[in-house]
């Protein structure tokens, strides 16, 4: 009488999807990288990149990543997604992965 157990790689990459989307909801939150670029430009700042965690590559692909780079095309904004190399020390390698780097 055991129960049906879902494919393991189907599950672990919807898992890993859902994960990944719900970061990035958090990390590119419209209202919250706008007061955070506010705060950015009353230092003086002409810049300002939204550092992701070490082991979190391809957030540029998530839909708050798209959405992101779409709100920065209708505020005029320059959005660049700035390559940042990574040592992952408990695993013993380096990954490489994008952060959102805005300008104006």
């Amino acid at each position: 009488m055991s129960a049906k157990i879902k494919a393991l790689l189907p599950a672990l990459r919807e898992e890993t999807e859902l994960a990944r989307e719900k970061f990035a909801n958090q990390a590119f939150d419209l209202e919250l990288v706008r007061v955070s670029l506010m705060k950015a430009a009353a230092r003086g700042q002409k810049s300002l990149r939204i550092r992701l965690p070490d082991n979190l590559a391809g957030m540029n692909g998530t839909a708050a990543g798209k959405a992101l780079t779409a709100y920065c095309a209708r505020e005029g904004l320059h959005l660049t997604w700035e390559k940042r190399s990574a040592e992952l020390t408990d695993e013993g390698r380096r990954v490489d992965l994008v952060e959102p780097e805005f300008s104006w």
